[in-house]
């Protein structure tokens, strides 16, 4: 979660599209690990006769998550900088 916040930053202060690019690049290597190791956390978490509500929430946040982050970025983009997007992933990384 530290190195996906600090690709974050360097996408929200970059001056130039090399760096941007760079970072997104790391953004989404350093982000997307979470997706493999959650169903593995879920099932050592919780015992089998409780594992189901967890395990749902964990399924379906992949298929919301890029529904909602269409929306909200469109939101972002349109009434602010480009630059928001990346401000709102900050405060939205720091929330969890």
């Amino acid at each position: 979660m530290g190195l996906f916040t600090i690709w974050t930053m360097t996408c929200a202060v970059t001056q130039n599209i090399q760096t941007l690019l760079i970072g997104r690049l790391f953004c989404g290597l350093t982000g997307s690990s979470f997706l493999t190791f959650v169903g593995g956390t879920v099932s050592d978490i919780f015992a089998p006769a409780h594992m189901q509500h967890p395990m749902m929430l964990f399924t379906i946040a992949p298929m919301i998550g890029p529904e909602l982050g269409l929306a909200i970025g469109g939101f972002i983009n349109q009434f602010t900088d480009w630059r928001w997007t990346f401000y709102v992933l900050l405060i939205w990384v720091r929330i969890l």
